[in-house]
């Protein structure tokens, strides 16, 4: 993420380790961040363990501990609150579970619907054979795209540009 997200022309700053609250400052640190104003648009990627109600903090317990609330994000970096952000686009990218539902399926490339799923489906291994068994992630692959206000209607669509910050992609 940090050779793509810099690669398109973003400073990338990372921070590890933190709880919810750890990550609510270092969020208004940033949403205060003077380089705003003069910037095209921002990325935030979170990656952590999640519930439904939002994301893990280092000293999450349950689904009530330590949890940040995906709402908060949304308000951090709202044009209230982010004005050096405002008007521009803002693309949140989470990557993370959300829940203890199990998370993956079994599948096989076999032609055979019959053929038994295995216990042994916990390892992939390279060179699979045409009847192989392996769990893939239950809710993969998916992109969502979603109001942040609720009650109001989606209608921007946000499209990356095809080559880096400030090229010209039609020469």
């Amino acid at each position: 993420m940090t050779e793509l997200l810099e690669g398109l022309g973003y400073i990338v700053d990372i921070h590890c380790n933190l709880t919810s609250q750890g990550m609510a400052t270092v969020m208004k640190d940033f949403a205060d961040h003077k380089d705003h104003w003069t910037s095209d648009s921002t990325f935030l990627v979170f990656m952590s363990h999640g519930v439904r109600a939002g994301l893990c903090g280092t000293k999450s317990t349950g689904e009530t501990t330590d949890i940040l609330s995906l709402d908060t994000i949304y308000e951090k970096f709202n044009n209230k609150h982010c004005r050096g952000l405002l008007g521009k686009p803002k693309l949140v990218i989470i990557q993370s579970c959300r829940g203890d539902k199990v998370g993956f399926v079994v599948v096989s490339d076999s032609a055979d619907p019959a053929m038994p799923a295995s216990s042994s489906a916990h390892t992939i291994l390279a060179g699979l054979e045409d009847d192989a068994i392996c769990e893939v992630h239950l809710e993969s692959d998916f992109a969502t795209l979603h109001s942040s206000t609720p009650g109001k209607q989606f209608r921007e669509i946000v499209a990356l540009p095809e080559g880096r910050p400030g090229e010209d992609s039609h020469s």
